[in-house]
Parts: C-alpha cells; structure tokens; sequence
C-alpha cells in the first residue's frame, strides 16, 4: 500500500451517548455535551458516533422535534460529521418518531435500511472501515425488529472486505428466536 493510500485510511472518531439532560436543563445536558464537542474538535476526528438518548425525550411531535433542535444546535460547532442512532429516550412515541428524526437529521442515509427505519438503521463506510447504524429502539418491545436483524445480517454478510466494522446501536443487538 502507498503512503498516500495509507494516510487516507487513518482517520479519527469519537463515540458518546446518552448526552440527554443532567435534570438542570430541558433537552441535552447543556453543562458538559458542548464543552465535549469543544474538547473532541481539539483532537481533530472525522466522525462523530452518538449512540442514542440524544435527548431528554418526549412522546409529544413537537416537543421531541424541538429537543433534536436543541441537539442540533449543539453539535452545530463540530467539526466533523455526527452519525447517530435513536435511543429509548429519542423514541417514547415509538417508530412513529422516525420521519420527525429524518426531518431533522437529514444527512443520515435512507438508501439502504430496512423499511421504515430509513435514516436511523444505516451503514456509512470510510476507506477499510464500515460504520453500522442500527436502531435497537421504536420498533416495538422486542427492540430491534424483525426487518432490522435480516439486514444486519445482510450488511455484515456483506462487509468481509472491511478491515473493521463498527456497530453502533443503543442496547445490544441479540440474534435468535429468544429474543422476540
């Protein structure tokens, strides 16, 4: 491999979660996640992964489309890219959420995920690493659904050829006919 090929190939990320309120604020914990997002710039990396709880939650429209606002508003001084996952907190009105979370993150790709889940169940790769999106959360009690395992499976079927393959979900994802 070339120096150059090599140099494209390394690159940065950060992973954090659960950046909902401390109890003091009404959306995102406002004392600590933008001091973070300050402190991750200093280090440069490419990719920001937030895996679920972005905010506080809500089960009414309005309310959660105006706390992912907030996020917004917060991960605005990064400077790379945020990827990111709903968890039970982004999706106390279950899947029902999902076309707000699209509305509002639009850059999350919907090209290939299971049906419904598009923007929040999603792959993104970069050079030799494949990054797994995949909601654990809003498609019922049993967590990932049934759509979502079959294309977990497909995509990591698929992802031999990557050198590291990161999944990033916000409670575990669990395979087998236990599990619903």
């Amino acid at each position: 491999m070339s120096p150059m090929a090599m140099a494209e190939d390394v690159f940065s990320f950060v992973v954090v979660a659960d950046t909902q309120t401390d109890g003091s604020h009404d959306s995102i914990n406002w004392d600590i996640f933008p001091a973070l997002i300050e402190s991750m710039n200093d280090h440069d990396p490419l990719y920001l992964l937030v895996a679920g709880d972005l905010v506080t939650g809500s089960s009414n429209d309005n309310q959660i489309r105006s706390q992912w606002l907030d996020f917004s508003s917060a991960i605005s001084e990064f400077d790379g890219t945020v990827y990111m996952v709903p968890g039970n907190h982004d999706v106390y009105s279950g899947a029902s959420a999902f076309p707000i979370w699209r509305d509002v993150f639009p850059w999350l790709p919907t090209d290939d995920s299971p049906s419904g889940e598009e923007g929040v169940s999603y792959y993104v790769d970069h050079g030799a690493t494949r990054f797994i999106s995949i909601t654990s959360d809003g498609v019922g009690s049993a967590g990932v659904s049934y759509a979502g395992l079959a294309w977990l499976d497909r995509v990591l079927s698929e992802s031999d050829d990557f050198d590291h393959v990161f999944v990033m979900t916000h409670h575990p994802v669990t395979f087998g006919d236990n599990y619903h």
